[in-house]
Order: C-alpha cells, then structure tokens, then sequence
C-alpha cells in the first residue's frame, strides 16, 4: 500500500513503472495484470513466477514477493502467504487446517459468495483474512505449519521455518 493514494507510482523493481495515479488519471502498462485500488493497493492479477521480485510504491520498497508453485511450501516465520482457492464464484470458501496430515480437521472460515466471512476459530491478532480467490495468512508462526485445504481440497503443505 501507498501512503499518498492520490499520487502513485508502483515500480517492479525500481526502473520499471507498471502503474501510476495523477489525481484521477491512472495509467498502466499492463491493465489486464494490474489494478491500482482507491487506498492505493496494488493489485496483480494471476500472480506468475515472473511477478517474483521487488516492489515499490514512490521509490519505497513495499514488498518482495515470492511465487511458489507447488503444494509444498517452506516459508520463514514473519512473512505472509496467500493460499488460493480455485472456486466458482458461486461456491463459498471453507478452509480448515490440519497439524498433520492424519490429525482431525480444524476449520479455520468461511468466505460467503455475499463476501462475508464466518471466523470458526479464535483469531485475535486477525491474521488469517480473505481476497476472492485466496485465504492470507499474516506473520506466519511456527504453529501453523501443516496442511490447509479449501472446501476440502488440500491446497498446500506449509513448513514455517525459523
């Protein structure tokens, strides 16, 4: 996110601009990839191996993204992920956890097709969100390495690493 939504300039890397917003004029180089939201988010659309790297908001890194592909993922404590849920848009999204493969399925919640979201477990610190297609994990601990699956699905096996 950019501090200034009204004066934006999104860079992957810092030489290539991919999308900028003069007050109300915003310019891309690739629409079909990329969407500047009102609050000055960056959206990337169908995140490929080639969106890995660097980006910056006003010459400011933001974020250093990762592709994975796979269901096996290790991941550093501290970072985010985003699972995606391949889905209809007419189905709901229900994600639930196991510790191991052969533990008993905790359900995490569920994203309604209204874009409302039931929370079926305890999340105080709100790090377990929603996007359309994905469920976001925020600062990743130890303790939730093992396997999410999504309308019961396995969609990936995260080892989360110190």
């Amino acid at each position: 996110m950019c501090t200034d939504a009204s004066y934006v300039d999104w860079s992957h890397g810092l030489e290539r601009v991919i999308a900028s917003r003069r007050g109300k004029q915003v310019f891309y180089v690739d629409q079909s990839k990329h969407q500047l939201l009102a609050d000055g988010h960056l959206f990337i659309k169908d995140l490929q191996e080639s969106d890995a790297g660097e980006y910056y908001c006003n010459h400011q890194l933001v974020a250093d993204i990762t592709v994975l592909k796979g269901h096996n993922f290790t991941v550093p404590e501290g970072t985010t992920v985003h699972l995606p849920c391949k889905t209809s848009d007419k189905v709901k999204q229900r994600w639930a956890f196991k510790r191991t493969p052969q533990s008993r399925k905790e359900f995490i919640s569920t994203l309604y097709k209204n874009s409302t979201v039931k929370k079926e477990r305890e999340d105080p610190a709100l790090r377990f969100t929603h996007t359309v297609s994905h469920l976001v994990i925020s600062d990743l601990q130890l303790q939730d390495s093992g396997l999410y699956l999504c309308n019961n699905r396995e969609m990936a096996f995260l080892t989360v690493t110190t």
